[in-house]
C-alpha cells in the first residue's frame, strides 16, 4: 500500500518487507534517486519505515521491482541493468549490512565494488552512502526525518533534503516579521538566494532589493558609499547621493560579506540598525530610512570580535535572527536534483536539451552515473555555486557528444578523489587495518584533510575498519566532543581560518562547522 507524499517530491514508505506502508515515524532510512535513465525521476525517494531511528533490527529490500519511488502512483527502479534478486539492507546493533547474491547485477557502494556483503556503521550512514546499480542508477541511502510540508514554499530553493526543507520553513518563518537577519555559511552556498528569498516572501517585496559586497568598498569611500554624501562634500561629490540605505529605502539591504566592513563605519552602521537613522557625509542632518537589513558572512565573526576587528555590539545587533546554510556535501541527496536542474538550464541555452531526455534501455544516457556517483561522494568546498560551475562545463565541452566520457579532465572537474590519486606508498595502502600503526593513520587522515571517507580510499580498508581505527586512537578527537572554548582558541590561533583551526584540532573542516553550528558559533 503506497501511502501519500510529505514533501515537494512525493514519499512512499516502506514496511521490513519491502512494501509502501504509512508514514509515522520521526525519523529512518531512505534512498533518494540520484541517477536514473529517466531524469524526472531524480529526486524521489522511498523512505524504509522498517528501519527507524531507535529500532535494533529490520530489514528492507532493493531490487528492479521493490520498492516505489514516487509516493502514491510511485514505480519501482524498472531499469533492466538492475537485477530482479534483491539486495537486503539489514538493521542490526552494529549498523547496516548490504547482502547480495552472486547473481546479482554490479553493485559499487561509496565507489568500491561491493562483494556478497558488505557492513556501513551508523556514522557513515549518517553522511550518506552512495549506492551505483548496475552502472545506470544512483541512489543514496541516508537518514530521513518525517516532518509535515511547512505551508507555502521559497521557490528560488531547490531541494528535498531535510536540511533545505528546514532551511525554507526558517525563511518563510522570519520573512513575516521585519528582523535583521545574519546569514551564516561557506562561501557558495547561495547567502544572496536566500536573502532574496526573503525578501520576496516580505511585506517588502515590492521594494527594492539591494546588494552590497562590503569586502569590495574601499574603506576610504565606505561612509559615503552606505550613507550617501551631500554635494560637495569630497572633492569629486559634484551631486548629493543617498548611498545605499538610501536606494533600499522601503525595501532591503543585503550586506554580503559583513565581516569586511571597515572599522570606521561600524558604529554608524550600528546605528542605522538601532535607530533607524543614517548620517550621510558632509551633511549636517541625520536621515531616518526604513530598511531591513540582511547580513552575510562566510568566517567566523567571533574570531574576529576577539582579535578586535569586529565590534561586539554591533555582531549582536545583527546576529537578531541567523540562518545556517548547509554546505552542499550535508544536504548530498540534493546533489543529483541540482545537477539535472542546472544541466538542464545550460542545454536549454545551448539548443540541446534533449540530451536530458529519457533513455531507452538498449541505449547508455549522456549524463553517466558514474559522474553523479562521484559528484555524490565530493566535498565541494566551493558548493552549489561550484555544481553549477561544473554543470555549465559539462554543457559547454560535452553537448555534441552522445555521451559524457569517463576522463581524468572530467574527473578533475567533479573534484572527486580521480582514479589515479591511489597513494605511492604501498607500505601503508596494502597493509590489514590491524597492522596499521597509530602514526601512519594520523598521517594519511591528515593527508586527505581528516576525511575518513577519502582516507579509506587511500588506505584500501572500508570506512567501518578506519572509524574503528580512529576511536582506538589516543590521538584524535572528535569533532562532536570539541568545546566552545577549544573552537574559538584554535580560530584564534589562526586567525578566524577556519581550515586551518580544523587541521590543528585534527578534524575535518566540516566536522568543525557541524560542531560550531551544533554550539551555536
Amino acid at each position: 500500500m503506497s501511502g501519500r507524499g510529505r514533501d515537494n517530491h512525493d514519499v512512499t514508505t516502506l514496511d521490513p518487507d519491502g512494501h509502501a506502508s504509512s508514514p509515522g515515524l520521526d525519523a529512518c532510512l531512505a534512498l533518494t534517486i540520484l541517477h536514473h535513465p529517466d531524469p524526472r525521476r531524480v529526486g524521489e525517494r522511498a523512505v524504509l519505515a522498517g528501519l527507524a531511528d531507535g529500532a535494533t533490527t529490520g530489514s528492507a529490500r532493493l531490487s528492479r521491482l521493490v520498492p516505489d519511488f514516487g509516493g502514491s502512483d510511485g514505480h519501482p527502479l524498472g531499469c533492466p541493468q538492475i537485477s530482479r534478486r534483491p539486495i537486503f539492507i539489514e538493521l542490526s546493533a552494529r549498523g547496516v549490512t548490504l547482502s547480495l547474491d552472486a547473481d546479482n547485477a554490479r553493485l559499487d557502494v561509496d565507489g568500491e565494488r561491493c562483494g556478497d556483503e558488505h557492513r556501513l556503521s551508523r556514522e557513515a550512514i549518517e553522511g550518506g552512502v552512495v549506492l551505483e546499480l548496475g552502472g545506470r542508477v544512483v541512489l543514496l541511502l541516508h537518514r530521513v526525518h518525517l516532518t509535515a510540508p511547512s505551508p507555502g514554499d521559497a521557490e528560488r530553493i531547490a531541494g528535498t533534503s531535510d536540511r533545505v526543507r528546514t532551511l525554507r520553513e526558517r525563511l518563510l518563518r522570519v520573512a513575516g516579521v521585519d528582523q535583521t537577519v545574519l546569514l551564516r555559511g561557506e562561501t557558495g552556498t547561495g547567502k544572496e538566494l536566500v536573502a532574496r528569498s526573503i525578501h520576496e516572501a516580505s511585506a517588502r517585496a515590492e521594494g527594492a532589493f539591494v546588494s552590497v559586497n562590503m569586502a569590495a568598498i574601499p574603506p576610504s569611500l565606505a561612509a559615503a558609499a552606505m550613507f550617501g554624501h551631500a554635494r560637495g562634500a569630497f572633492t569629486g561629490a559634484t551631486s548629493a547621493s543617498v548611498g545605499y540605505f538610501g536606494h533600499a529605502h522601503g525595501g532591503t539591504l543585503f550586506l554580503d560579506e559583513i565581516g569586511d566592513t571597515p572599522a570606521a563605519i561600524q558604529p554608524a552602521l550600528l546605528r542605522a540598525i538601532e535607530d533607524g537613522e543614517i548620517q550621510p557625509v558632509g551633511d549636517e542632518r541625520s536621515r531616518r530610512v526604513d530598511v531591513r537589513l540582511i547580513a552575510a558572512t562566510d568566517v567566523a565573526l567571533e574570531a574576529a570580535v576577539a582579535a578586535g576587528q569586529f565590534r561586539e555590539a554591533l555582531l549582536q545587533r545583527l546576529g537578531g535572527y541567523v540562518i545556517r546554510l548547509p554546505p552542499l556535501r550535508e544536504r548530498r541527496e540534493d546533489i543529483g536534483q541540482l545537477l539535472v536542474l542546472f544541466l538542464r538550464e545550460e542545454l536549454e541555452r545551448l539548443g540541446r536539451s534533449d540530451r536530458l531526455a529519457p533513455t531507452p534501455d538498449d541505449r547508455r544516457p549522456w549524463l553517466p552515473a558514474w559522474l553523479v556517483a562521484a559528484a555524490a561522494r565530493a566535498t565541494w568546498p566551493g558548493n552549489v555555486r561550484q555544481l553549477r560551475n561544473l554543470a555549465a562545463q559539462l554543457a559547454i565541452d560535452w553537448s555534441s557528444r552522445d555521451e559524457i566520457p569517463r576522463t581524468l579532465e572530467v574527473e578533475a572537474l567533479i573534484g572527486a578523489p580521480a582514479r589515479a590519486e591511489t597513494p605511492a606508498d604501498t607500505s601503508v595502502s596494502n597493509k590489514r587495518p590491524n597492522e596499521l600503526s597509530d602514526e601512519e593513520l594520523h598521517d594519511v587522515l591528515r593527508a586527505h584533510g581528516w576525511q575518513p571517507a577519502r582516507a579509506a580510499v587511500a588506505l584500501g580498508i572500508s570506512r567501518t575498519s578506519l572509524y574503528a581505527l580512529m576511536d582506538k586512537s589516543p590521538r584524535l578527537t572528535k569533532a562532536a566532543d570539541l568545546t566552545r572554548e577549544q573552537i574559538l582558541a584554535a580560530l584564534n590561533e589562526h586567525g578566524g581560518d577556519l581550515d586551518r583551526a580544523a587541521n590543528s584540532l585534527c578534524v575535518s573542516a566540516h566536522g568543525l562547522r557541524r560542531q560550531m553550528s551544533a554550539l551555536g558559533m
